[in-house]
């Protein structure tokens, strides 16, 4: 009888539409082997086709994604999350989403290709390896998309822990 070798997982912190019940997530994310809800240390803001996007301290980029996927998975599995995080609350926010979990380089690849992701030319959205919260406390290493460079300037904060499809420009979350 051989065993079957299950390659270590990719966690991948989504905040938008990659998000269970938002239109990205059936197809981007079926076949993903968990979902946690999860909180990562940042600001929302939204582009101007109403796209969310995210900002998060320099201090919480633990490392930078490439198309090696190989490394990037290593990376992620090499780096050990302090548990007793710094408090950055003050200034910034707990941004409130998904911490998908798989196996295949291939869904990266795929999400990369979605959030427009193709180093070294400048990036619709960065890939960056960040700490992540989950609901017992526990502090994990994930990949989150953040800002890129090609969209610095186009940005309209969002006043709002959670993303939510149809967030009118400027204004955040309904009451």
């Amino acid at each position: 009888m051989s065993r079957q070798i299950i390659p270590a997982p990719f966690r991948v912190f989504v905040y938008g539409t990659l998000k269970r019940g938002f239109s990205n997530h059936d197809y981007f994310c079926r076949g993903v082997t968990k979902i946690e809800e999860a909180v990562i240390c940042g600001r929302l803001y939204t582009l101007t086709a109403q796209i969310p996007a995210l900002v998060i301290p320099e201090t919480s980029v633990l490392a930078c994604g490439s198309l090696k996927y190989a490394g990037d998975r290593q990376r992620q599995q090499d780096i050990v999350v302090d548990q007793e995080q710094p408090s950055i609350i003050d200034t910034w926010r707990l941004i409130h989403g998904d911490v998908l979990t798989f196996t295949e380089p291939e869904r990266l690849a795929r999400l990369d290709q979605l959030e427009g992701f193709h180093p070294p030319s400048p990036c619709l959205y960065q890939r960056v390896l960040s700490p992540v919260r989950l609901p017992s406390g526990e502090w994990l290493a994930a990949w989150v998309y953040t800002i890129g460079e090609r969209v610095r300037g186009h940005l309209v904060p969002i006043d709002a822990d959670t993303w939510e499809d149809g967030i009118t420009l400027g204004v955040g979350l309904p009451s």
